[in-house]
Parts: C-alpha cells; structure tokens; sequence
C-alpha cells in the first residue's frame, strides 16, 4: 500500500477521489456528511494497484491538525491503521483532533488518541506526542 498527499485544491485530488466523495455508498459511510477541502486541507490518499483504498482530509490550523470525514473501503481496519500511522508521522509533533465513527474509536485509542467527547455515532479524541513518534 502506497500513501499519498495531495493539496486540498490540487486537480489530482479531484481526479483520485473525486468519483468517491460523489458516490452514494461513499456518503452513506460518512453519515450523509458531505466532504470538504480547501486550501488549508491536506488529502492522506491510500493506493494499491492504482486503486484508491480510503483517504483521509486532514484541516490544518495553526494550532493543531483535524482528522475528520474520513472513507475506507470496506471498512478495513488495516487501511484506516496505515492511513493513521501516516497523520501521526506527518502531524504527530503537533495535537491532532479526530472526530471518528464509534466503531474506530478503539483502533484510534490503540494508537495514542485519548477520548473526550463521545455522542451516539462519533468520538472527539485528541492525540498530543509525547516527544516521540509511533
């Protein structure tokens, strides 16, 4: 599996995950939430076989680096771990927030993120380095 970074306003964003933001299914696994971007987003894209596997719209403010509106294919655990890992090396000196579904709530704790705010279909966690990177 190959990660990638694309610019929140790069055209081969559109390209790469352009036919999945728009997909029915696609928005479905997001809550109906659309997807967003802009200039101050950061696309964590995740291939294999020229195929996009999840990605992960990453909002970077001054203070810290939003993890929210997130899609993997088939749900996989190992995808959404990879793309994980690659925000935390990228970000990981910085806090980063993530607003997850419920069910990776546990995967997000394995790896660092304490949580804050649980409602009925999301968790608030919040990822602070503790001088290292995982």
């Amino acid at each position: 599996m190959e990660i990638t970074i694309c610019k929140g306003t790069d055209p081969y964003l559109y390209q790469w995950v352009g036919p999945l933001v728009m997909d029915k299914a696609v928005i479905k696994y997001n809550n109906n939430y659309p997807f967003k971007t802009a200039e101050n987003y950061a696309w964590h894209i995740a291939f294999e076989g020229g195929q996009v596997l999840g990605f992960v719209p990453m909002e970077l403010r001054k203070t810290r680096a939003i993890f929210n509106n997130y899609y993997v294919a088939k749900d996989s655990p190992e995808v959404l771990e990879a793309l994980l890992r690659h925000v935390k090396d990228t970000y990981g000196m910085s806090p980063i927030e993530a607003v997850v579904h419920t069910r990776h709530a546990e995967l997000f704790q394995r790896n660092g993120f304490e949580p804050f705010i649980t409602w009925k279909k999301y968790v608030k966690l919040m990822y602070v380095a503790t001088g290292k990177k995982s």
